[in-house]
């Protein structure tokens, strides 16, 4: 009976997209206009031809022209047009699109969130297989723009994006409660209020780095803000300041 009823409803007409030739738009392009085509129900492949080349801009047909030449391009199938498209418009893995991922910055003004897809669009570009939900988080943990932020995602080695993603925003969150909150009145009480904030417990000779132990700088400006420890692998300070390390 379901076989019947499909065979009866009539095809819905819809208007089919058309392809300008954008390199970053073939495979969408490509995706609503199956989909149209199978709406449509359209079966002989003349008409799937003729409905294909209706839906390209006249660049795009001229190319096909050339690629079909000396064979007329209406005698050419649905399926050989759709092959030429693809070798031409279809975007091809970028040899150094990894390096592309784990270097990519957030910049001033995207939100995490954005960052996050931004991420996830170079990602698509990248030779797989790796550890991808890994992969991800680290470039993002990598990419985040505040120092502060970032130092702290390093401390864990998260798994996947959304959870390293869901870290940066709480992180962002108190960060932004702290800066429409009460304000220390000088600059005493704003050296202290900072290091309560960030852990930081003062010490007789100024204020000591959390990434090396030394006290003529900040963990921001740290030259080992991106070492890896000896001690317990994880990136963002040295052995000799490792929390995991024995007391002795």
């Amino acid at each position: 009976m379901g076989d019947m009823a499909d065979k009866t409803t009539q095809p819905i007409i819809v208007p089919t997209p058309t392809f300008d030739g954008s390199r970053e738009e073939f495979e969408m392009w490509l995706i609503q206009f199956r989909c149209a085509m199978r709406l449509s129900r359209v079966a002989d492949e003349k008409k799937k031809v003729a409905m294909l080349l209706c839906s390209l801009s006249l660049p795009v047909v001229g190319m096909l022209i050339a690629r079909c030449s000396p064979k007329d391009i209406t005698d050419c199938t649905y399926d050989e047009l759709i092959t030429l498209l693809e070798k031409d418009y279809k975007p091809a893995p970028l040899p150094l699109a990894e390096y592309q991922l784990f270097n990519a910055r957030q910049q001033a003004g995207v939100s995490p969130s954005d960052f996050a897809v931004q991420i996830c669009t170079i990602a698509a570009s990248c030779s797989w297989p790796i550890d991808r939900d890994r992969a991800l988080a680290i470039a993002f943990t990598m990419g985040v723009r505040n120092d502060e932020i970032r130092a702290q995602l390093l401390e864990s080695d998260h798994k996947t994006l959304n959870a390293a993603l869901e870290q940066a925003r709480q992180l962002e969150s108190i960060q932004e409660c702290s800066r429409v909150g009460q304000r220390p009145k000088n600059s005493s009480e704003s050296s202290s209020f900072n290091q309560v904030q960030h852990q930081r417990p003062k010490q007789a000779g100024g204020p000591t780095c959390h990434r090396c132990g030394g006290s003529n700088h900040r963990g921001n400006s740290c030259r080992f803000k991106s070492e890896i420890c000896q001690w317990c692998a994880k990136i963002g300070h040295i052995e000799r300041v490792c929390k995991s390390r024995p007391k002795h």
